[in-house]
Protein backbone atom coordinates (compact mmCIF):
# COMPACT_ATOMS: atom_id res chain seq x y z
CA UNK A 1 0.00 0.00 0.00
CA UNK A 2 1.35 3.26 -1.05
CA UNK A 3 2.12 5.46 1.84
CA UNK A 4 0.01 8.48 1.47
CA UNK A 5 -2.92 5.98 1.00
CA UNK A 6 -1.87 4.06 4.18
CA UNK A 7 -2.03 7.39 5.92
CA UNK A 8 -5.44 8.18 4.66
CA UNK A 9 -6.65 4.55 5.95
CA UNK A 10 -5.01 4.80 9.16
CA UNK A 11 -6.80 8.47 9.47
CA UNK A 12 -10.14 7.08 8.61
CA UNK A 13 -9.91 4.84 11.63
CA UNK A 14 -8.25 6.52 13.97
CA UNK A 15 -11.52 9.02 13.94
CA UNK A 16 -13.37 6.05 15.40
CA UNK A 17 -13.94 6.28 19.43
CA UNK A 18 -14.89 2.65 19.50
CA UNK A 19 -14.78 -0.73 17.92
CA UNK A 20 -18.39 -0.32 16.90
CA UNK A 21 -17.85 2.94 14.99
CA UNK A 22 -14.82 1.06 13.61
CA UNK A 23 -17.19 -1.86 12.43
CA UNK A 24 -19.70 0.42 11.02
CA UNK A 25 -17.33 2.29 8.72
CA UNK A 26 -15.51 -0.75 7.44
CA UNK A 27 -19.43 -2.22 6.75
CA UNK A 28 -20.19 0.83 4.86
CA UNK A 29 -16.98 0.71 3.28
CA UNK A 30 -17.53 -3.11 1.69
CA UNK A 31 -21.04 -2.09 0.76
CA UNK A 32 -19.73 0.78 -1.09
CA UNK A 33 -17.18 -1.29 -2.73
CA UNK A 34 -19.59 -3.72 -3.43
CA UNK A 35 -21.72 -1.80 -4.56
CA UNK A 36 -19.20 0.48 -7.07
CA UNK A 37 -17.71 -3.24 -8.91
CA UNK A 38 -21.04 -4.33 -9.15
CA UNK A 39 -22.06 -1.32 -11.22
CA UNK A 40 -19.03 -1.43 -13.48
CA UNK A 41 -19.68 -4.79 -14.34
CA UNK A 42 -23.26 -4.37 -15.28
CA UNK A 43 -24.87 -4.91 -19.20
CA UNK A 44 -27.85 -3.12 -17.28
CA UNK A 45 -28.85 0.49 -17.61
CA UNK A 46 -28.26 1.00 -13.62
CA UNK A 47 -28.94 4.70 -11.90
CA UNK A 48 -28.03 5.00 -8.77
CA UNK A 49 -30.24 7.22 -6.31
CA UNK A 50 -28.22 7.37 -2.79
CA UNK A 51 -30.24 9.54 -0.19
CA UNK A 52 -28.99 11.30 1.78
CA UNK A 53 -28.94 8.96 5.00
CA UNK A 54 -26.27 10.95 7.47
CA UNK A 55 -28.70 11.36 10.10
CA UNK A 56 -29.05 7.57 10.42
CA UNK A 57 -26.50 4.96 11.80
CA UNK A 58 -26.08 1.14 9.92
CA UNK A 59 -27.50 -0.32 13.19
CA UNK A 60 -30.66 2.22 13.65
CA UNK A 61 -33.40 -0.92 11.82
CA UNK A 62 -35.95 0.69 14.48
CA UNK A 63 -35.78 3.67 12.22
CA UNK A 64 -36.70 1.84 8.81
CA UNK A 65 -39.92 3.41 8.42
CA UNK A 66 -38.11 7.03 8.41
CA UNK A 67 -35.21 5.74 6.49
CA UNK A 68 -37.90 4.08 3.52
CA UNK A 69 -39.71 7.58 3.55
CA UNK A 70 -36.35 9.36 2.60
CA UNK A 71 -35.56 7.05 -0.26
CA UNK A 72 -39.47 6.93 -1.54
CA UNK A 73 -38.85 10.99 -1.66
CA UNK A 74 -35.81 11.06 -3.31
CA UNK A 75 -37.42 8.38 -5.29
CA UNK A 76 -40.51 10.15 -6.14
CA UNK A 77 -38.14 13.22 -7.03
CA UNK A 78 -36.30 11.15 -9.53
CA UNK A 79 -38.87 9.65 -11.41
CA UNK A 80 -41.18 12.71 -11.86
CA UNK A 81 -37.90 14.84 -12.70
CA UNK A 82 -37.28 12.87 -15.78
CA UNK A 83 -40.65 12.43 -17.50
Amino acid sequence: MPYSLRWRYLGFFKEQQNIIGMFEKSMRLIVYNQTKINLANSDKNIILIEPKTSNFKTFHFHKFKEIRKVGKELLNIHLFTKI
